[in-house]
């Protein structure tokens, strides 16, 4: 397992922060890009949130596709088309290019996060599941810890041939993705059975450990879009997962102007940092969070605690004006927001994968992702109301979802086996 870990997992980090930072960089673009393009706090919740519309379009027949085809032929696809899209983006010359491209992106990139985290059930045990998803939502994280004060740098210092910083900005941080994926097809392997890394009697051995798991609950079938529906426990797992990710995402994107509103320094690089810090935070509670939930193989409370601490961040940080106290309130949500959902992700595919894991995974993750096109749409609606980012009452709505989720996964938790999610 361990030659397992060391070979997969550092490679799909790299893929990971790469995605993210340009699934993200539109809320660092915005600092300079909203004002050349006239483009209103509305309408940036809405070219920000429209990615996800393209998203959910596609994820779940793009993770259909892969079962078929393959990881080494799917995720370069995956790679390249969103590449190539973010790349275009540095050629927007209005508010309805910016959405346009946006709406694209999502669906280059569908398919991306659940491909990888059913990838990873052909290849892991139960018991490494919430650490590697830790894994996963940790180079989300390091993507903004880098592309935060990489992009505000960018704006700062990068005007080559007369085009505006945030263009290049676009140019810059889309390239590596076309980079990897011409590598990710000569890399990856799509079945533990095809590793020639491995010894044959390592690959006989993990063959059967991770199909003796799966087949656990019965052998996994390919179930219809409906069968999911008509299941109590899969919808209160979505809706759960769709309230957190709103929460999430309106902080994401609207995070930098959040940090530029404070007035802690003029430039836009001090921005990226400050914007680094809660993600710093976040990014050990989260690990050490994970490993602990492995560790002692529990799950529930693993989860809700977490989620209970992301609402007592977003409350806090609605209840005080000081900008050091806001930060910290936001550090603590960002803590409790992360650090449940690498286990949120080990509770779901250790069920999914007994049903049906690459639909399972991928249509829990789409319709959940849809709060990523709620959360900056409601932002953008208030921030314009209010005149300025004052995020106080709507910073406590999304406190008021995050209890929600508790309260849906505290309910699903009655009925653990696989049986219970279908």
């Amino acid at each position: 397992m361990e030659k397992v870990i060391l070979h997969l997992i550092p490679f799909i980090l790299v893929m990971y922060i790469v995605n993210y930072i340009d699934r993200v960089n539109l809320g660092f673009a915005a600092l300079t890009m909203n004002p050349d393009l006239g483009i209103t706090p509305v309408i940036f919740g809405l070219v920000s949130g429209i990615f996800f519309i393209g998203y959910v379009f596609f994820e779940y027949p793009s993770n259909r596709v892969m079962e078929r085809v393959g990881a080494k032929l799917w995720i370069p696809r995956i790679l390249l088309s969103w590449g190539i899209v973010v790349v275009l983006l540095s050629l927007a010359r209005s508010a309805f290019d910016v959405g346009a491209l946006r709406f694209l992106l999502g669906l280059a990139e569908a398919g991306f996060y659940p491909g990888i985290v059913f990838y990873l059930s052909l290849w892991l045990r139960s018991k490494d599941l919430a650490k590697c998803m830790s894994y996963l939502y940790a180079a989300q994280i390091i993507a903004v810890i880098i592309g935060a004060p990489l992009s505000t740098f960018i704006l700062d210092n990068v005007h080559w041939i007369g085009l505006p910083s945030w263009r290049w900005l676009f140019i810059l941080e889309g390239i590596p993705a076309l980079i990897l994926g011409v590598i990710a097809y000569f890399y990856l392997t799509n079945r533990p059975e095809e590793a020639k890394w491995l010894e044959a009697d390592e690959r006989e051995w993990l063959v059967k450990t991770v199909t003796a798991e799966r087949e656990a609950g019965g052998t996994p079938i390919q179930r219809t879009l409906g069968y999911f529906f008509r299941q109590l426990s899969f919808n209160r797992i979505w809706i759960a997962f769709f309230f957190e990710m709103t929460a999430a995402y309106a902080i994401v994107f609207w995070l930098p102007q959040i940090v530029d509103s404070f007035s802690f320094n003029s430039s836009h690089t001090a921005v990226g940092f400050i914007t680094a810090v809660p993600y710093l935070g976040a990014l050990v509670a989260m690990l050490l969070w994970a490993r602990h939930s492995d560790t002692t193989g529990e799950r529930k409370f693993h989860l809700v605690i977490p989620w209970i601490v992301a609402a007592v961040g977003l409350f806090g940080e609605a209840c005080v004006t000081d900008p050091v106290l806001s930060l910290a309130f936001l550090t603590l949500a960002l803590m409790g927001l992360y650090a449940g959902v690498p286990v949120f992700w080990a509770i779901v595919t250790e069920r999914m994968r007994c049903i049906d894991g690459s639909g399972g995974i991928a249509l829990v993750n789409a319709l959940g992702t849809l709060g990523g096109f709620a959360g900056p749409f409601m932002m953008g609606f208030f921030v314009a109301g209010s005149g300025g980012i004052h995020t106080g009452s709507i910073l406590a709505i999304f406190g008021g979802f995050m209890l929600v989720s508790v309260l849906l996964m505290l309910w699903d938790f009655r009925s653990k086996d696989c049986g219970s999610t279908g």
